[in-house]
């Protein structure tokens, strides 16, 4: 598009620029709405999407004048363009200059032109000169082929303190200019300790007063010892149009170098379109190397996003003490392929993709920030990024996806949320968490706080604590792989949470520490190798570590309510666990079984299906496969429990829990030298019930201690040590249709009363049924036989009530009576076949 009297002063604009000092020639147009519709044109793929900065064409008057004659001007000092040449001339320096005067030393000040330095350089006056080089508001000029140096002038406070200088600075309205194979060193060097200035550097596009898009392509330049190293944009008075103050790429900073500047190496405010492609910056002192900001003008109420943000190609070596990289109010950012050496901190920002980028400190211990930070953001895919360290902080998030990243050195992905809710639709996979540091109990992984979010599909998590914490609601975590870890890997303290097929191997601590309600455990393998047998390694004074007292745990639930654990494996791999022990689902003890806080804790607890212990005989289960405290209604049903060293289920301070069709086995007694304690265990709990499980190979195959009202009904229970029903002071408690096969005592009860024995039947024990200080309990339609001794009342039993009840088949005696018994009575039809001598009178069994 053509632009006719672009070299007119715009009369109609002047009084927006009255109160500025400004340059002697102002280039505004005739037809800005034209211009207006000019850019709106440009689309962003233009120059996002090409291999090439794209250039816009700015045709003046100057370049389409039929009679006008390209010139080649030789300079060989300090000049103005205008005064020794013309609009399209190429200016040549034929030497070296030294600037001892005050200004500016070169000032083009035409359009269309060329200055090449020719490899020269231009040398400043130190405290004296102001720019190297001014490019006067023109359009389609070219710097190329200079080197710049010792440019500062300090202000008016004296004292030594530079302000403002700069090795080329591009004036206001200016567009299409080019900076090629230029070197720039100790331009505005760093203020004296204590002294406060503002800063120059390397390259300024003077937009301060700039309303109109504007277009920079800098190519292979040098910024060496200086302040900043290229800085666009500032705040700025209102200019017309839709967006006050806003200047319009795009920029591009291409193979150029900045090294050793000690404040920004490249800053660009209020712009649009910068491109930072194929850099190398190294050592800049103080701050972030690379700034980017949305416009803070006075005269913009909300500021406005910055549009088309690249850094592509560059490499950050040493020397930051903040970030790398800083964007803040930015839209559509793309930071892909770079070398970063500490840090990416992004804010308020939309469609940001942080991709393939390498990540090279290793000296964790002088991190000031996370390497990478994200806040208020929408849109956000961080994808393939290499060796990312320490901290990874992303917060108040709308739509991220966090995807095949490898994180090194105690790496964490910690989303949180300063506002609740904030946080939504979050995809985490396919990372790698890989040689993470085991030692001090450091913490690493995914911490996620918010709900919705998909933390899912084969991330690896290697040697380290803490792997996955969630806090929120609604959030899946799915396919995860976690090896050689310690303390807590998955801590859970929030509502409605799917962990689904993960798998954790390896590891010494509590895999799964949940808090929360109606969160489901699906299909997850945890395999324990106790490596670590001191204790004190289970512990963690600050977490609910305290409340535990010894081992490892699979599931530790903490006040839960609706939890679904289902289909779960749990096994050990290494006999060690016979030191320190492992529990497959425990809840914290915490009221150490006083029922009058049942309210508060666990409840609705569903544990089916889930296998404890690996298929091979030679490994073992947890030390006990589930203990529940203080919890009610709780269904547990169709669980298998291989190789227990202690015990299989526990039911501690409980109420109305339902134990059904459980699979109860021990098949590593062989290698044992004892048999494991209690499959089932009921302490000081009421109207729980055990129906239809199948135990073998324990100690006790069930023992109630101390409670009320349970039922066990159905149950199939095979060489016990010692006796298959165990109870111990217990009431009211209802035992039906039990089969017990191969067991010292077949039921034994122990200072019990008001216990119903009800169709069981008992085969090949020592002794079938066992009355000890047990009083006013009912025994019918039992069957005993094929033992030492089917009945034995001892030690002051009495006033227990037998009927229909088959005592027959015993090797020694059918029925035992203790001296001290005392009388029990009979409705009759019992059968025994020989009774002991010494009964007491009145005994009519």
């Amino acid at each position: 598009m053509k632009y006719t009297n672009l070299v007119i002063i715009l009369v109609a604009l002047g009084f927006l620029f009255s109160c500025v000092s400004a340059p002697t020639s102002l280039v505004s147009y005739d037809e800005y709405e034209e211009i207006l519709k000019y850019n709106e044109s440009i689309s962003n793929e233009d120059f996002i999407e090409a291999d090439e900065p794209y250039v816009p064409s700015f045709e003046t008057e100057e370049a389409n004048d039929p009679f006008r004659t390209a010139a080649t001007v030789a300079v060989n000092d300090c000049f103005k363009a205008s005064a020794v040449g013309a609009a399209g001339d190429e200016f040549i320096l034929q030497n070296s200059v030294i600037f001892a005067g005050t200004g500016d030393c070169v000032i083009l000040d035409l359009h269309d032109i060329i200055f090449d330095c020719d490899g020269y350089t231009i040398l400043g006056n130190p405290g004296v000169s102001d720019d190297g080089i001014y490019v006067n508001n023109k359009f389609n000029v070219t710097i190329q082929n200079c080197t710049i140096e010792d440019f500062a002038n300090t202000n008016d406070t004296g004292g030594g303190v530079y302000d403002f200088s700069y090795g080329i600075v591009v004036g206001r309205a200016a567009g299409n200019v080019t900076i090629l194979n230029t070197v720039i060193s100790g331009i505005d060097p760093p203020n004296p300790p204590g002294i406060t200035g503002a800063g120059g550097g390397g390259v300024r596009f003077n937009s301060q007063w700039s309303c109109f898009p504007a277009y920079l392509n800098i190519t292979n330049l040098t910024v060496v010892t200086s302040n900043n190293g290229v800085r666009i944009g500032s705040q700025t008075l209102a200019c017309p149009g839709p967006v006050p103050g806003f200047i319009q790429g795009p920029f591009w900073t291409r193979d150029s170098n900045f090294s050793g500047n000690t404040y920004f190496q490249y800053v660009a405010y209020n712009t649009e379109g910068n491109h930072i492609i194929d850099n190398t910056v190294f050592r800049a002192g103080e701050d972030r190397s690379v700034q980017i900001t949305g416009n803070r003008s006075l005269f913009a109420t909300n500021g406005h996003m910055i549009e088309n943000i690249s850094i592509t190609n560059c490499t950050f070596f040493e020397g930051f003490n903040r970030s790398d990289i800083f964007i803040e109010r930015a839209y559509n950012v793309s930071i892909v392929n770079n070398s970063i050496y500490k840090n990416i901190f992004i804010t308020n920002a939309t469609n940001i993709s942080i991709v393939n980028n390498t990540f090279t400190e290793n000296d964790t211990a002088n991190r000031s920030y996370n390497s990478i930070y994200v806040n208020i953001i929408e849109n956000l895919t961080i994808l393939k990024n290499l060796n990312v360290p320490e901290m990874f902080d992303l917060n108040d998030l709308t739509r991220a996806f966090i995807r095949h990243n490898t994180f090194t050195n105690n790496g964490l992905i910690r989303i949180q949320e300063s506002v609740a809710g904030t946080n939504a639709n979050v995809v985490i996979e396919n990372n790698n968490f890989s040689d993470m540091s085991i030692q001090g109990q450091t913490a690493g992984g995914i911490s996620y706080s918010g709900g919705n979010a998909n933390i899912s599909f084969n991330n690896f998590l290697r040697g380290i604590m803490y792997s996955i914490e969630i806090v929120g609601a609604g959030n899946r975590i799915v396919g995860n792989q976690i090896n050689d870890t310690r303390g807590i890997v998955f801590k859970v303290k929030g509502d409605t949470n799917q962990f689904i097929n993960n798998s954790v191997y390896n590891h010494t601590g509590t895999v799964f520490w949940i808090n929360g309600t109606s969160n489901i455990f699906f299909r997850n393998d945890l395999v324990f190798i106790l490596k670590y047998v001191n204790t004190s390694l289970n512990y963690d004074a600050k977490g609910p570590f305290s409340q535990v007292p010894e081992g490892s745990i699979g599931f530790l639930l903490l006040r839960n309510i609706n939890t679904n654990i289902t289909r779960n494996t749990i096994g050990i791999l290494n006999p060690l666990a016979l030191i320190n022990g492992v529990f497959g689902i425990k809840t914290a003890n915490t009221t150490k079984g006083v029922l009058a806080n049942l309210a508060v804790l666990t409840q609705n607890i569903l544990i089916v299906n889930n296998t404890f212990g690996l298929a091979s005989v030679s490994d073992f289960g947890p030390k006990t496969a589930i203990d529940l405290t203080s919890s009610f209604n709780g269904i547990i049903e169709n669980n298998t429990v291989r190789n227990c060293e202690h015990e299989g289920i526990v039911i501690n301070a409980g109420q109305d829990n339902n134990l059904t069709t459980n699979n109860i086995t021990q098949l590593n007694w062989n290698r044992v030298p004892y048999y494991a304690e209690n499959a089932v265990k009921i302490f000081r709990s009421f109207n729980n019930r055990l129906t239809n499980n199948t135990i073998i190979n324990y100690d006790t195959g069930i023992f109630c201690y101390n409670s009320t009202f349970d039922t066990f009904k159905n149950n199939d229970i095979n060489f016990s040590s010692r006796q298959g029903i165990f109870s111990f002071q217990c009431l009211n408690t209802t035992l039906s249709s039990n089969v017990i096969f191969n067991a010292t005592s077949g039921i034994k009860l122990f200072f019990s009363n008001l216990t119903s024995l009800i169709r069981n039947t008992v085969n090949q024990t020592k002794i079938g049924f066992d009355f000890n200080y047990a009083f006013n309990n009912t025994a019918s339609n039992n069957i005993q036989e094929n033992s030492t001794i089917g009945l034995n009342l001892d030690l002051f039993s009495g006033n227990n009530t037998f009927n229909n009840n088959d005592f027959t088949k015993n090797t020694d005696v059918d029925v035992l009576y203790d001296m001290f018994a005392k009388t029990n009575t009979g409705a009759g039809n019992n059968y025994a076949t020989s009774r002991s001598e010494n009964y007491a009178s009145g005994n009519l069994i």
